[in-house]
């Protein structure tokens, strides 16, 4: 599986493929004019390469012969008509995808981009909520050193937790009665 950033493309995953196509596709790639990738970007459904040593010379063709890789099917990861990245299916001897296949991988890619979405979405909670608990921390160690007049004579607060055992008593005079 490679992503796509609107720019490069990069490997995010893979399985049972040699260490060195590994190593060259973790290395960011322009689509190559006329290259399978340029025709997902021009927004294709799928495309297949149905013999990579017949096919048009490229950088990732000659890498995916050489890693032994004969027919390939790449299906895009797309949200909203944007293309997010693609999921590829090779195989060892030229014998093309059929509509099934194809169709389950369209299948895969689907429910990447579903999972995708949810990483993103978890990642911005947590940020938010990571922010929030920062804003709490201050407000309360702001409230901890600089209690509000209204308090009375004696204002005991409990520390933030990150304080440890430490507490405070302040002495206020009481200006207006409540």
């Amino acid at each position: 599986m490679l992503t796509y950033d609107g720019e490069y493309f990069r490997l995010a995953a893979e399985h049972g493929m040699p260490q060195f196509w590994i190593k060259q596709l973790r290395q960011p790639f322009r689509a190559a004019p006329g290259s399978p990738h340029e025709r997902l970007l021009r927004g294709e459904r799928y495309t297949q390469v149905a013999d990579a040593r017949a096919a048009a010379e490229n950088p990732q063709r000659r890498l995916s012969i050489r890693a032994g890789s004969r027919t390939i099917l790449m299906v895009p990861l797309r949200k909203q008509g944007v293309l997010l990245g693609f999921i590829t299916a090779h195989r060892r001897e030229v014998r093309p995808f059929c509509d099934n296949e194809i169709a389950l991988l369209e299948n895969f890619a689907a429910q990447a981009v579903i999972a995708m979405e949810n990483a993103r979405l978890l990642a911005e909670l947590q940020a938010r909520t990571r922010d929030l608990e920062e804003s709490l921390e201050y407000q309360t160690a702001t409230l901890f050193i600089h209690p509000p007049p209204r308090w009375g004579r004696i204002c005991a607060l409990p520390p933030p937790p990150r304080w440890g055992r430490a507490g405070v008593g302040v002495v206020m005079p009481r200006t207006d009665p409540w």
